[in-house]
């Protein structure tokens, strides 16, 4: 039993290696402070009462967001 595992655990072959350039990192970094720039200079200027459908619309935007990037690595890898 523990031998199978050994086995399992030294092949390589059920493993994806992903190299990530650092310049990746950075452009992915820079997008997040761009959207939360956008979200807080521009969205939220002024403090006010968030409605249901105010709140609705967001939630659905920022999901939307969050789903299309994983569209992107997902088409990407």
């Amino acid at each position: 039993m523990i031998s199978r595992i050994l086995i399992a655990e030294s092949s390589k072959a059920n493993f994806v290696d992903l190299s990530v350039p650092a310049w990746s990192w950075f452009a992915l970094l820079g997008f997040i402070c761009l959207l939360l720039a956008i979200d807080i200079l521009v969205i939220h200027r002024k403090a006010h009462d968030v409605g249901p459908r105010e709140a609705l619309i967001e939630s659905v935007a920022w999901i939307s967001v969050g789903l299309a990037f994983t569209g992107v690595i997902a088409f990407a890898f």
